[in-house]
This record gives C-alpha cells, sequence and structure tokens, in this order.
C-alpha cells in the first residue's frame, strides 16, 4: 500500500517539476524573444495554438452532433449531456464540417484566419512600435515572414486545388 502512493507522490512531484520546467523555460524563451526581435513570438505561437485548439474541439463537437446517431445520443443524453439530432443542425453547418461549403471546409476558414491574424498581429505591432517612436527591426519582420509563409504554404496549395474544382457558374443556382 506504501509502494502506490510513494509512486504516486512522485509522479506528482515529477509533474511539478516538469511545470516548472516549462515555465522556467517559456520565460527565458519570451525574454529572449523580446531582447533580440522586440517582439514576444511565444506569446503569438501560444494565440495560435489556442486557435487551433479551440478549433479543433469546436470541429470535433460539430462532427459528433452531426454524424452521431442512435446508441452515442441515447449515452450521451443518460449521462447528462444533451445533444441535438442531425436534423436540428442547420444544413449549412453541415456542409461546412462534413462536405465542405462551395469546396470549403471549416478547417480552411480556420487557417485562412490564422494567416490573417498573424499578418493583423504584425502590422498592429508595427504600428504601436512607431508610435512609440521605434522602428520594427528587419529581423522581427522576418520572423513574422516566415511565419506567415509557413501557414500559406501549408494553406495555400490545397485551397488552390479545392478552388480549381469549384463551379463558379452562377446560373447553375449553386
Amino acid at each position: 500500500m506504501v509502494l502506490p502512493i510513494a509512486l504516486a507522490g512522485t509522479i506528482l512531484r515529477g509533474g511539478a517539476v516538469a511545470k516548472t520546467l516549462t515555465g522556467i523555460g517559456s520565460k527565458a524563451a519570451k525574454n529572449i524573444s523580446l531582447e533580440l526581435y522586440g517582439y514576444d513570438f511565444v506569446g503569438l505561437i501560444i494565440k495560435l495554438l489556442v486557435l487551433f485548439t479551440i478549433s479543433l474541439v469546436i470541429s470535433k463537437v460539430m462532427e459528433m452532433i452531426i454524424l452521431t446517431r442512435g446508441f452515442f445520443v441515447s449515452l450521451a443524453n443518460l449521462i447528462g449531456f444533451t445533444i441535438p439530432s442531425s436534423e436540428q443542425v442547420p444544413e449549412l453547418l453541415k456542409k461546412l464540417f462534413v462536405d465542405g461549403y462551395q469546396g470549403l471546409k471549416f478547417w480552411d476558414f480556420i487557417k485562412i484566419l490564422a494567416i490573417l491574424s498573424v499578418v493583423a498581429e504584425y502590422f498592429s505591432f508595427s504600428k504601436a512600435t512607431e508610435q512609440q517612436g521605434g522602428k520594427v527591426a528587419p529581423m522581427t519582420t522576418c520572423v513574422f515572414a516566415v511565419i506567415t509563409l509557413g501557414l500559406t504554404v501549408i494553406t495555400i496549395p490545397e485551397l488552390m486545388q479545392k478552388i480549381k474544382k469549384m463551379d463558379f457558374n452562377l446560373a447553375s443556382g449553386v
């Protein structure tokens, strides 16, 4: 009985140590980023991670609502979660999360939003820096550009293929 308690204590202490080291590491990275570039890129990455995490949760919840049938709905209702039926979800949302609306899915919009967010963050930082009488360092602009280009390289080729497949014939009623 003593061994499991001791083991649990060691694991908890290990988790606390890991959390402390992570906190120290992120503070050090933030300080380095601020010192070298004048901008907290660690904070930007965290903001993007939060955006993608929240988007993932929304996506999975919507997929669960749209695709869940029978037993799982009954089980969720039994536990106390009220899951609307697939028929209660508007057709536009079904298309957006499952098949895609006009060829674009929920994640395509999130990727575009992430790119626009980084660009907006750069312009906000640039404007604030200039208002304080400073100038944005070229390397800071380069780091913003690399992050934006990285997101763009991930997004644009797939998006271009989808746009090429889209039917822009307005007379078709689609």
